[in-house]
């Protein structure tokens, strides 16, 4: 599933203990209880198809700039897809696949400048590489100069970078200390900064790591960031300035369960049945954050565990304001800039983007 390649580190990693040795269960979580969503007041929100192209549909990551609505794209001949906010008509498209270097193999991300250049950092977590991609009328154009393109660590696995004001990226990712990564525009690492959740049962650091490498988003203002546990009812919220961080008051807060394994090179984390998926996605605006909120497991939703249908709403002090039923399972979301309108991607029954009119937040 679509999801799961965006998740897909825990994969490598369990291939990688495979590969290198026979792998054996640490142990496994307890059986969870179900979630009372009904404890939450959520207003339904009824969606449209805005496009239903499949090479559209089965979007990697979604974002809004303007009237435009970027698209990324793995499982088609363009890595990019720019289609209007309105119509969903599309615009234009670039980014061949493969290595070379203006090509791509998993774009992941687009990462908006601090700046007013108006230009945006195509992000591809395979080649651990941003690229930088201008807007001409709605037609996206690859940039041809050589700042425009910032090679990170081939050797380090990174999640979701945002430009910080200071011109410096930070990065989520398997790092050997610190929450997250800094690195300057060369790409060279710069340093690791925040702490990890609190780790009770007591697991490998690579494990924890793995379970809290969610997704990364910053204020549009830059002083905090946000960041989901896609394993874990959490929302963290850093600031900038000292990246000291708080915990959302989430609905329904809940510690990750998973399974343990073993191998040559060490443990690490392996989703079994039973676990949970927390925050699969965020979207941002000056005076909010969106949480993608699933709640589900194998068990609970064969098939369909990591996709979800609430979207929870807190400001940046990690209050609980708002929550939305959405009428489509859906994996990956974005809003405009007043949060008015939520775009999201599903997968099943046909791939589409979906269009959502949501009231102002209470």
């Amino acid at each position: 599933m679509l999801l799961r390649d965006r998740i897909l580190v825990s994969l490598v990693m369990l291939a990688a203990l495979v590969a290198a040795g026979r792998t054996t269960l640490r142990y496994l979580e307890r059986k969870q209880a179900s979630l009372d969503y009904g404890s939450v007041a959520a207003r339904s929100v009824p969606g449209r198809i805005l496009n239903a192209r499949p090479e559209i549909g089965r979007a990697s990551f979604l974002s809004v700039t303007g009237n435009r609505v970027l698209v990324g794209a793995r499982r088609s001949d363009s890595a990019l897809y720019v289609v209007s906010a309105e119509t969903g008509e599309l615009t234009g498209s670039a980014g061949a696949k493969g290595d070379g270097r203006r090509q791509f193999r998993a774009p992941a991300a687009v990462v908006p400048t601090t700046d007013d250049s108006g230009g945006r950092w195509l992000f591809d977590v395979a080649l651990r590489r941003l690229t930088r991609v201008r807007l001409q009328d709605g037609t996206p154009r690859i940039d041809t100069s050589t700042s425009a393109v910032v090679q990170l660590p081939p050797e380090m696995v990174l999640f979701d970078p945002v430009w910080l004001e200071d011109g410096t990226l930070l990065a989520t990712g398997l790092f050997s200390e610190g929450r997250f990564g800094i690195f300057d525009r060369t790409g060279a690492v710069v340093g690791f900064v925040g702490s990890l959740p609190p780790n009770p049962r007591g697991d490998s650091t690579e494990a924890i790591r793995v379970v809290y490498m969610g997704k990364l988003r910053a204020a549009p203002d830059r002083p905090r960031l946000a960041v989901s546990a896609p394993y874990a009812g959490r929302l963290d919220i850093y600031r900038a300035h000292d990246w000291q961080a708080l915990s959302a008051d989430v609905p329904f807060p809940f510690e990750p369960q998973y399974a343990v394994v073993e191998g040559s090179r060490g443990l690490t984390f392996a989703p079994t049945r039973n676990t949970r998926y927390g925050y699969i996605d965020l979207a941002v605006t000056k005076q909010h954050v969106f949480g993608l909120f699933s709640g589900r497991t194998e068990i609970s939703h064969p098939g369909r565990d990591n996709y979800a249908e609430y979207v929870h709403v807190f400001d940046w002090e990690g209050a609980f304001l708002d929550a939305y039923h959405l009428d489509e399972d859906l994996f990956v979301i974005a809003v405009d800039e007043e949060g008015r309108r939520l775009y999201g991607a599903r997968h099943l029954p046909e791939p589409a983007i979906l269009l959502y009119e949501l009231d102002a937040v209470r």
